[in-house]
């Protein structure tokens, strides 16, 4: 393993303790509050050495329930997004074509890869990195678009800020991790790949949305 390697690997562990460090926070500094309620500084020390112990000494645990739950944000964000590229756009016609090149290349790649097709191996290479460049378009916009909505809920701006821009960064580092031949987490791995399958059956509810509003159009 070069320093490259190294240093990305570092920086994929680094986004998500981080990510969990900003999630579990308010709720660590809460609960400090109320055993401590005199000293409203040192209940912050207090959560503060509290969750880095949490994740210092059940790294395997954290690292595992972060990596989970990082994952099914990464399923709903797909489901949505499939959803809203076809039912909530005026120009579902033209996303159709978005809808359709993902599908078409993750196919393509699952035919290339199952049937041993060592010749075109450039070729698998070549539709996989255009099927992540997309895949993280989608998350991307997705999380811009979603997730700020659903941290409002528990906490401030600046918390929200700060969970959007790392859920994208370790969304960017699991790909290049990938990209360079290094072991990605399990759940990330396959909770990628089922992003695929949600996007799509978001998309399929869309069209079925689409048609229901036709339908009951032309009936009423």
């Amino acid at each position: 393993m070069n320093d490259a390697h190294f240093l990305l690997i570092i920086a994929h562990i680094s986004a998500l303790e981080l990510f969990a460090f900003i999630m579990l926070y308010p709720l660590f500094k809460d609960l400090a509050k109320e055993t401590i309620k005199e000293d409203a500084f040192l209940a912050e020390i207090l959560a503060f050495l509290l969750i880095i112990s949490a994740l210092t000494c059940t790294f395997y645990l954290a690292y595992a329930l972060i990596t989970f739950c990082i994952g099914a944000l990464i399923i709903l964000i797909s489901m949505f997004s499939g959803l809203s590229l076809i039912a909530l756009s005026r120009i579902h016609r033209v996303n159709l074509l978005l809808f359709a090149l993902p599908i078409t290349l993750s196919t393509l790649l699952y035919i290339i890869e199952n049937l041993a097709m060592h010749g075109m191996k450039n070729l698998a290479l070549t539709f996989n990195i255009i099927n992540e460049l997309i895949y993280l378009i989608g998350v991307g916009e997705g999380a811009v678009k979603y997730l700020p909505i659903f941290f409002k809920e528990f906490y401030r701006n600046s918390h929200t800020e700060a969970l959007t821009a790392l859920f994208i960064t370790i969304c960017i580092l699991t790909v290049a991790l990938q990209w360079t031949g290094l072991e990605v987490p399990y759940t990330l791995r396959y909770m990628e790949n089922t992003s695929t399958i949600a996007f799509i059956a978001g998309g399929s509810i869309g069209y079925a949305i689409l048609w229901m509003r036709k339908w009951v159009a032309r009936t009423l």
